[in-house]
């Protein structure tokens, strides 16, 4: 899933690799830029970047090293349209074949 514009007070990591339970979640962020501001002479720092995040296939076993020397292909993965779950009628629709199929 890809996330645009997303900003941070903290620096973040280029490549982060979360365990979940028992599932890998992977964020990749790009396009960092530093943005400095002052209000009221208090200068404060945020990080404006792209952030792609996505589940690790489970045959997988890729290390922040390894996601890091093909970034761009693992980002174009991420980035990719997750496909929307199926509706209540194509799910029916599925049973009903199987059932008229007779297995």
């Amino acid at each position: 899933m890809l996330h645009t514009n997303v900003m941070s007070t903290a620096r973040p990591d280029s490549v982060v690799v979360e365990q979940r339970d028992g599932d890998r979640r992977v964020l990749l962020r790009d396009n960092i830029e530093e943005i400095t501001t002052t209000e009221d002479e208090i200068e404060q720092t945020t990080y404006l970047y792209d952030e792609v995040v996505f589940l690790m296939p489970e045959d997988r076993e890729e290390t922040i090293e390894s996601i890091t020397s093909n970034f761009a292909s693992w980002w174009a993965y991420g980035a990719q349209p997750e496909e929307p779950a199926p509706t209540l009628e194509e799910r029916v629709q599925a049973l009903e074949d199987v059932i008229l199929m007779g297995i």
